[in-house]
């Protein structure tokens, strides 16, 4: 695991970038998926290309992987740097999504970009890949929760078949954490329905929300 983590750190330019090494256990058992090991699954994950997560995912089913990679795509600056999100936010967002196509996602990989993105944004995302979800379909997060500070700039993710996720930060620069609540992020997600929750080690809530099997189903809270 080490020199996973030292190879993704290498390939974002900083070998020597700070690392943390914690427990995901939701994260995990989505991972594993041992019940459903030959359904196929179509991922969009928010983040970078991860050779190690494409490895697990491909070894326990079949699947398609669509990689936004908001954050060297400058995808996360040209959101936050938007002027009015109702009017310019859903086209930029469109534009800066995988196209996608005919199949309807089963999991969205977020990791700890809502903590830089505003609720109004992330409720945009959301509008966005509404259209493109399957019944089901799950949606995993980090936030941070405990701590007053967080990274300046997201971090990258390395899973590994323990259940550990290696956190490789693009330096050591601090920023002031929004800290949303459990009951924010529910409203942001919309139609996303919570599934589990768990306080982390490091700090942040680990979530999974599920979008419901029927449309228009109400949350139940």
């Amino acid at each position: 695991m080490p020199g996973a983590a030292s190879a993704l750190a290498t390939s974002v330019g900083d070998a020597a970038a700070p690392v943390l090494v914690f427990k995901a256990p939701l994260l995990n058992r989505i991972l594993a998926n041992p019940d459903e090991l030959e359904q196929r699954a179509v991922v969009l994950d928010l983040g970078g290309p991860c050779q190690v997560l494409l490895d697990r995912l491909s070894a326990t089913r079949p699947c398609r992987v669509e990689i936004a990679d908001l954050v060297n795509n400058n995808g996360l600056g040209a959101i936050n740097a938007l002027e009015s999100i109702e009017d310019e936010g859903p086209s930029l967002m469109r534009r800066l999504l995988p196209t996608g196509n005919d199949e309807p996602l089963d999991l969205i990989l977020c990791w700890d970009l809502p903590n830089y993105l505003s609720l109004q944004t992330l409720g945009l995302l959301i509008d966005v890949l509404a259209h493109r979800v399957a019944p089901g379909c799950q949606l995993h997060m980090l936030i941070a929760y405990s701590k007053r500070e967080m990274a300046s700039i997201p971090g990258r993710y390395v899973p590994a078949p323990d259940g550990n996720l290696t956190q490789l930060f693009p330096s050591d620069e601090l920023t002031e954490a929004p800290r949303y609540s459990p009951e924010n992020i529910g409203s942001a997600l919309r139609n996303f329905v919570y599934q589990r929750g768990v306080l982390l080690a490091n700090g942040m809530q680990e979530f999974v929300y599920a979008w419901p099997d029927r449309q228009g189903e109400d949350k139940p809270y």
